[in-house]
């Protein structure tokens, strides 16, 4: 009797060890999530911070919005070629292309 009230004790002991642990555990990740979301907004506002700096930019004006049917990516040298066509298709390499503010 006294082993069934010894491992009682013991058995209540561990559930309240794992329900500290899955508790503690669901602190982490709720703060894990937190800063997730925030080091996601910030690599976004970095990016947005960046992208004007970078050389070799090109600025479209009157874009139509129809374009974005698909990558911009893809879209863009299906306006510029017709209006360049002395540069050949090799050489045109966009890195990325993406809406801005005027």
């Amino acid at each position: 009797m006294a082993e069934i009230h010894t491992l009682r004790a013991r058995t209540t002991e561990l559930e309240q060890r794992v329900e500290s642990t899955v508790a503690a555990h669901n602190v982490a990740t709720e703060h894990i999530n937190r800063l997730t979301t925030r080091l996601e907004a910030s690599e976004a506002a970095l990016e947005d911070l960046a992208n004007p700096s970078r050389r070799n930019n090109l600025r479209i004006r009157g874009l139509p919005e129809q374009a974005d049917e698909g990558p911009l990516a893809a879209t863009v040298p299906t306006i510029l070629l017709p209006n360049l066509p002395e540069i050949p298709d090799e050489r045109w390499l966009i890195d990325r292309a993406h809406r801005s503010l005027p």
